[in-house]
């Protein structure tokens, strides 16, 4: 083969190497702006999430200013009359432990069960649970409860001033009693069978409507004196699986993760294919004329 022959050759095989480097320069442009923006759109979702958190500490700040204000309610008013409500979102890692220490705490401040509920998700189980607590018991089974928690919880208290609702139930009271009294001594001077009658049916309307007025006095009495609590446990299933069973689940993960990227990488080798298919014709053909002018050449 003669040097003018080799540098052809040469010069075939110099192009053929800049179309394929060139080719795969453009293709990993390409994948490398995809990666770009992934991660860009990754680092704002990152970015956003701690602000979850905060709407999470902040509500359990107010949850401590209001324990604040529950305290000074207690000490510096002792005529008000409050009915409180506190809702404690609670999660942890194991579920039946939590609900043991939960009951142990309603024990221990005598706190009654009004209902309970358990629902399990695909990736999650919670219980509700609801207590009546004693006044007296209500900041202690709060504070018991959150050390339950594997994280902050979130706690909602609410109050309800029924002090003026109960002095005025009180009056009304009152006076249906009086008026009970004075319906009961006209009944015994009644003359007249239609005077009693009269008398009766007054008599019978009062004492219904001084029934529905103790009623209502005897609800407000026993919410006043014990508050409500509804505790959410939270607890996810997998959890448990994931401490027992870590290293078959940390080879499952891994091997799952290989067939993952095997297959990301076949699926790039054969988008890297079909973009490079034009230049390797190309080169094909050249190649190939290249090929019979040699032979032509070499005959001659």
């Amino acid at each position: 083969m003669s040097k003018k022959q080799i540098w052809l050759v040469i010069g075939i095989m110099a192009t053929i190497v800049v179309f394929i480097v060139v080719g795969s320069y453009f293709f990993h442009s390409y994948q490398n702006g995809n990666l770009n923006s992934e991660d860009f759109s990754n680092s704002k979702t990152s970015f956003s999430s701690p602000s979850s958190n905060g709407n999470m500490q902040e509500s359990t700040g107010k949850s401590s200013s209001t324990n604040q204000v529950l305290t000074s309610d207690h000490t510096t008013e002792k005529k008000q009359q409050m009915v409180y409500h506190a809702d404690i979102q609670i999660q942890v890692n194991q579920l039946q432990t939590a609900k043991k220490q939960l009951d142990h705490i309603a024990k221990q401040t005598s706190a009654s069960m009004v209902s309970s509920s358990n629902s399990e998700k695909a990736d999650e189980r919670y219980i509700r649970v609801t207590y009546n607590v004693p006044q007296n018991q209500f900041e202690t089974f709060l504070e018991h409860s959150k050390k339950i928690s594997d994280i902050p919880p979130d706690i909602q208290i609410a109050g309800e001033d029924v002090s003026e609702e109960l002095v005025d139930l009180q009056s009304r009271i009152k006076a249906k009693r009086a008026m009970e009294a004075r319906l009961i001594a006209m009944m015994d001077k009644a003359t007249t069978t239609s005077d009693l009658l009269d008398i009766e049916n007054t008599l019978g309307n009062v004492q219904e409507q001084l029934e529905q007025l103790t009623g209502r006095q005897k609800y407000l009495q026993h919410r006043v004196a014990f508050s409500t609590i509804t505790v959410e446990i939270t607890s996810s299933t997998y959890q448990p699986l994931q401490t027992q069973y870590s290293f078959i689940n940390q080879a499952s993960k891994e091997f799952l993760d290989s067939c993952i990227n095997m297959w990301i990488g076949l699926q790039l080798f054969a988008i890297w294919l079909a973009q490079a298919l034009p230049y390797l014709i190309l080169i094909g053909i050249i190649s190939l004329v290249a090929i019979l002018v040699l032979r032509k050449k070499r005959k001659s």
